[in-house]
């Protein structure tokens, strides 16, 4: 069943507003469906698509072109966006699933999504935080999908433009800014990492790779480390490169970076070791919310570069 000419998309809507009926659904909730149902199927109509071959994203497109709509209409968007859009697509969903018997559909597996959740099964105890992680994933996926890139394709500029397109959704629901920019950030993109990180082993994989991480690689996991385990450990080694690349300088009294000292490793290293050798140099400062966590990673790291001092 689908719309088309003008006869089938009223032979459509009456059938439509029969269900609805038969449902015991309000009179107010039935010619609010209706209106719903009847926009956006001309919408489809000028884009050549049945409600047979509807996909999320064209259900997105519409939402898009009636938000355009309304600030035209109105010279602002709607007092509350999220109940703005539940009120279109409340009636769209259920016409949907009226003719498709599902909705939304039951998408394609993704192995790597597989993989993903098995991983967080076993290092993430709590279920609320492996959900989020799977949904902020396949909200990646689609957002990769949407450009034509696999996931074995994806650079850092992907993620980037992922991040954007979350953050304009977040200021058009909220109105502003999140409050906190890089923890918000944070709760979008260390998901995708993850994932990431699965595909790739190391990430991003746009830089050279730095040679101490392949002996670290290769000391993992002549010590028996799981395999899934390793390209989280080499991440956590990376980001603290990426982070401390500029050690500070010996006899500083004071710290202008506001980082503390990490016990264990020399508080001064002079620069020109780390000229001659940066996979062997040590980065003395770390910032507050760096996590202990993270620390025994750091210290193997420095034992498979090839320094054991003070680990």
């Amino acid at each position: 069943m689908s719309g088309g000419t003008p006869e089938k998309t009223q032979k459509l809507l009456d059938w439509f507003r029969a269900h609805l009926r038969e449902a015991s659904r309000k009179p107010r909730t039935q010619r609010c469906y209706v209106w719903v149902a009847r926009n956006f199927l001309s919408f489809l109509s000028n884009r050549s698509i049945t409600l047979e071959t509807v996909a999320p994203a064209d259900v997105t497109a519409f939402l898009d072109q009636e938000f355009r709509r309304y600030r035209r209409k109105h010279g602002r968007p709607p007092a509350n966006v999220a109940d703005w859009r539940c009120g279109l697509t409340s009636g769209i969903h259920c016409l949907l699933r009226l003719v498709r018997g599902e909705w939304p559909p039951a998408g394609l597996v993704q192995p790597w999504l597989e993989r993903l959740k098995e991983q967080l099964q076993r290092e993430l105890a709590l279920p609320t935080t492996r959900a989020v992680y799977l949904r902020r994933c396949r909200e990646f996926l689609r957002h990769l999908e949407r450009r034509g890139t696999y996931i074995e394709d994806a650079r850092a500029s992907h993620v980037i433009s992922f991040t954007r397109v979350k953050l304009m959704v977040y200021r058009k629901m909220h109105y502003r800014s999140p409050r906190n920019l890089r923890l918000w950030q944070n709760g979008v993109e260390s998901p995708v990492r993850r994932l990431l990180r699965l595909v790739h082993g190391d990430w991003p994989p746009d830089r050279p790779p730095d040679p101490s991480l392949e002996r670290f690689r290769q000391h993992l996991t002549k010590q028996g480390f799981r395999p899934a385990a390793i390209p989280d450990k080499i991440s956590e080694v990376r980001v603290f490169l990426r982070f401390f690349a500029q050690p500070l300088d010996c006899g500083r009294s004071s710290n202008p970076r506001g980082h503390h000292i990490v016990p264990g490793i020399p508080a001064c290293r002079v620069s020109a070791q780390a000229q001659t050798a940066p996979e062997q140099s040590y980065f003395v400062a770390l910032q507050a919310d760096w996590p202990d966590s993270a620390l025994p990673a750091v210290g193997s790291w420095t034992v498979a570069a090839g320094d054991t001092h003070g680990w």
